[in-house]
């Protein structure tokens, strides 16, 4: 099978083999800590839950906190994660449903590079180039096997779309706007902290090309459809929301002290082992993307607009990842930069920006006006090379940490339910430690209360009750969240109209008898109207751009 006559082909089974060495510790039968690890098993492991029982989409996460639950679903969009749930619920261990999923995700993220990369310059070895630089950059690959960040690792899929989208609306024709609206909606459900590094290069890369865009404003127009089909396409995950952070108040908060103290030194990139486990080492974006840029100023390269551009941000954004004096001057003004936690994070701004950068280089130095045995010879090279890096240095760090285990009985320990990080979607004012704790109590207001025959299922409670008095408060064992409705069934069997819920004083449901002594309550999360008109925006929208793509593919335009 030749290269010339199976050029395609060959591209393919290449960057297969580039994405699946750049996963090479995880297919390692011994499985060791990540960072995100415990959080992102919860999600995958409640998500599949949602699944089997019925519950979908998923808002309420019910087996979380000693079965109190959590609206995980409301703050962070668990569509991306149905793959790897589903891969549990036909039976794979929920260790290899994270490693099938995280592997997918690379593949995916391979493609979406490939893709962009060719729309872009319309030249394979080019494409090539930008792709195995980006699939095997240092801090994508921490990203995944060494942090298991699934947000994040999401984010990779859909950054290429969005860089797309920003070169065909600044310096292309301003007319293909779907890949920017395509890679906005995707980072924006996967990773909401992604959304704003993403804005932030939106911003400047709009403020660089405002001469360009005050003289043809349809580019803005453009621009702006791109803007509105997001926020259509996202309308089941932002509206619901933005209703509960309405009707109440959540931590959220995750911003620290100072993001400068969580920086790196410059010198810890040329560190070959971590010491005491620091961050600095392994979260960095890599020697390989760093120092190809030096051979445009060595050799005085000529760079289109948009790769100078490109390489340019990519350095900005990496060096807003060091301790600089940057951060202590603008952090006064614009504190908001804390939310952001760590600055480490611009590395996946960097990372795709340095990897189509440093593709330009290679590709004027190595590949323009080459032959083709010229080409491969430098093809290899280059994969030997970033090989050779990413064996030695970066796959060192995964082997550092501890081996941990998975049974399956490892989600029925009450102790890991709370593996939820900082808790930032319960109500404000909530201990996580305090549900983890409580145990089913149901609290009233002090009079005779016997509770008997509980029992959950799905976000449903219902329990029979006796009072010595008509009219009573009772906390139920949930964690409130504005949706959640109660009935009342009386003992000869009518049943009372649905309710809203109240919360109470421990940020629980509360619930009120309405003057019935004893019966049965059933309390369940409804989606309330404002999000099933959000459910329908959403569907609409799909069913809208599918309409208008099958139109456009069997009566093109002239």
């Amino acid at each position: 099978m030749s290269f010339r006559n199976n050029k395609n082909l060959n591209i393919v089974i290449l960057l297969a083999i580039v994405t699946l060495f750049s996963f090479l510790p995880l297919f390692n039968s011994t499985f060791y800590r990540m960072d995100d690890i415990y959080f992102d098993m919860l999600r995958i492991e409640s998500t599949k839950d949602a699944l089997i029982q019925g519950i979908f989409p998923l808002k309420i996460a019910p087996h979380y906190l000693n079965n109190y639950g959590y609206g995980i679903g409301f703050f962070y969009c668990p569509l991306f994660i149905y793959p790897a749930a589903f891969l549990k619920v036909i039976g794979f261990s929920t260790v290899t449903s994270f490693k099938l999923f995280l592997v997918g995700c690379g593949f995916a993220a391979t493609a979406s590079m490939y893709f962009a990369a060719y729309k872009i310059t319309a030249k394979k070895y080019f494409a090539l180039i930008a792709t195995i630089l980006y699939t095997t950059s240092h801090y994508k690959i921490i990203d995944t096997i060494y942090r298991g960040a699934i947000g994040e690792t999401l984010v990779f899929i859909f950054l290429p779309f969005a860089i797309l989208g920003v070169h065909e609306m600044l310096y292309g024709d301003g007319k293909k706007w779907s890949y920017l609206a395509i890679g906005m909606s995707g980072i924006f459900l996967s990773h909401v902290l992604a959304s704003l590094l993403l804005a932030i290069y939106l911003v400047i890369s709009y403020l660089i090309r405002i001469k360009l865009l005050w003289h043809e404003k349809y580019r803005i127009l453009n621009s702006l459809k791109a803007i509105g089909v997001t926020l259509l396409l996202s309308a089941f995950y932002w509206i619901p929301m933005f209703e509960q952070m309405f009707h109440s108040r959540f931590s959220l908060n995750t911003s620290i002290a100072n993001i400068n103290s969580r920086g790196f030194e410059l010198a810890s990139l040329f560190d070959t082992k971590m010491v005491n486990q620091t961050i600095d080492t392994p979260y960095s974006v890599g020697f390989v993307l760093i120092s190809i840029g030096l051979f445009a100023w060595i050799y005085r390269i000529k760079l289109s607009a948009f790769m100078k551009t490109s390489l340019i941000l990519g350095y900005c954004f990496f060096f807003l990842t060091l301790k600089s004096f940057f951060w202590t001057l603008i952090l006064p003004i614009l504190p908001f930069f804390n939310q952001i936690q760590f600055p480490w994070r611009f590395n996946m701004l960097a990372t795709p920006l340095l990897a189509l950068g440093g593709a330009a280089i290679l590709y004027q130095l190595f590949f323009q006006e080459r032959t083709v045995q010229t080409k491969h010879f430098a093809l290899t090279a280059i994969i030997l090379g970033v090989f050779g890096y990413v064996g030695f240095y970066t796959f060192q760090f995964p082997y550092q940490r501890e081996v941990i285990t998975f049974d399956e009985h490892y989600f029925d320990k009450p102790n890991l339910h709370s593996a939820i990080g900082a808790g930032e979607y319960l109500p404000k004012g909530t201990s996580k430690r305090m549900f983890l704790n409580r145990g089913v109590v149901f609290k009233h207001d002090g009079n005779i209360l016997l509770v008997d025959r509980v029992t959950k299922k799905k976000n449903k409670l219902s329990f029979d009750y006796f009072l010595n008095m008509k009219e009573q408060k009772i906390d139920v064992p949930l964690v409130y969240y504005y949706g959640y409705r109660y009935k009342i069934i009386q003992e000869d069997g009518t049943e009372s109209k649905s309710y809203p819920v109240s919360e109470s004083n421990d940020h629980t449901v509360q619930i009120n008898t309405k003057s019935t002594h004893s019966g049965t309550i059933s309390i369940d999360y409804v989606p309330t109207l404002l999000t099933k008109i959000a459910y329908g925006i959403t569907f609409t929208t799909l069913v809208g751009i599918s309409f208008f793509y099958v139109k456009t593919k069997k009566f093109p335009r002239k």
